[in-house]
């Protein structure tokens, strides 16, 4: 599909700067910037959403987004290879990481999404590659790990990971062997240098799951 005044985009990012550039680098198309708590309806169907990894989830819950298979290009600065494989995974269609320099790939991106194509910057494509080259560590990490993982990177003690997960020191301390185990690490200093390595220190709530998927 060649790009035309006739294309529909939407535009949805939760950093200003970073809208106000990719509304510039289009603006010779139809682009509508959108709140975030606007739906996507039949009325305004659009031919593909630009947005980020905050309103991604979000978008992903609407059940006009699930029903018209609206694409999605996400534009971020996470270039975890989990990350990435998830939300190539559940089904969106393109991923640029800013790193990547917007200006020089943003209108790529577009052209090969709204021609049916799945797109990837050269960050998220080696993130994508690393995550099937480790596939052994994150097939086998669930939301729960990324938890437990996130408030180790935050130095937290396991009491205190069990206090706010709402579990036993003793589940915790089971999680944090299988955890260091899984990456061969000796201690739990090593564990989480270990997961920074493997881009798994981030916060839960940044990922494009819901809290009960499974990574796998």
């Amino acid at each position: 599909m060649a790009l035309s005044e006739d294309i529909q985009i939407h535009v949805c990012l939760r950093w200003d700067l970073v809208q106000v550039a990719v509304l510039h680098l289009l603006a010779d198309y139809h682009v509508e910037p959108v709140a975030e708590t606007h739906a996507i309806t039949l009325d305004v169907l659009p031919d593909l959403v630009i947005t980020d990894e905050v309103r991604l989830k979000r978008l992903q819950k609407q059940a006009s987004y699930r029903k018209y298979a609206v694409p999605i290009l996400v534009v971020t600065t996470i270039d975890s290879p989990l990350f990435v494989k998830l939300t190539i995974k559940h089904g969106i269609r393109g991923y640029l990481c800013l790193q990547d320099q917007l200006q020089k790939r943003l209108l790529t991106a577009v052209q090969e999404i709204l021609d049916g194509s799945t797109y990837l910057s050269p960050t998220a494509a080696k993130a994508l590659d690393r995550a099937y080259i480790h596939d052994d560590i994150y097939s086998r990490i669930t939301p729960y790990h990324l938890h437990v993982l996130y408030l180790m990177g935050q130095h937290r003690r396991g009491i205190e990971i069990a206090n706010l997960l709402k579990r036993s020191p003793t589940a915790i301390h089971k999680i944090q062997q299988y955890l260091r185990d899984l990456f061969d690490a000796s201690s739990n200093g090593e564990l989480v240098s270990l997961a920074l390595d493997y881009g798994l220190i981030s916060s839960p709530s940044d990922f494009p799951i819901e809290a009960s998927l499974s990574a796998s």
